[in-house]
């Protein structure tokens, strides 16, 4: 269907969901940023509905911290997105399946 490359990163996009083939070289979600262009909590603390989209997840920044609200299909939440990340998010039993048409 196609391919998203980004650096070192490729993820297939397919008609069943997304493969990821290669995970970049720099994670996304780290305990501490060099340069800070939008600060989340404060957007929280006025009312703002955070949302992190990715081509993996989507997830909302809440009070309780970084909650992983959907997945891609075809995503292995260990492997392909909580290995990649430097910190745990905060995981439901189920988290929803993103929509398979949007990868069409």
């Amino acid at each position: 269907m196609g391919t998203f490359t980004s650096g070192k990163q490729q993820v297939d996009l397919l008609d069943e969901g997304v493969s990821v083939v290669a995970n970049g070289s720099v994670r996304k979600f780290v305990q501490q940023v060099q340069h800070l262009t939008y600060n989340g909590l404060q957007g929280l603390h006025s009312g703002q509905k955070i949302r992190y989209i990715t081509e993996r997840a989507v997830f909302a920044l809440g009070e309780q911290g970084l909650l992983l609200e959907c997945i891609a299909p075809g995503i292995d939440i260990e492997r392909d997105i909580i290995q990649q990340m430097d910190f745990t998010p905060l995981i439901p039993a189920q988290p929803r399946l993103i929509d398979r048409e949007l990868f069409r």
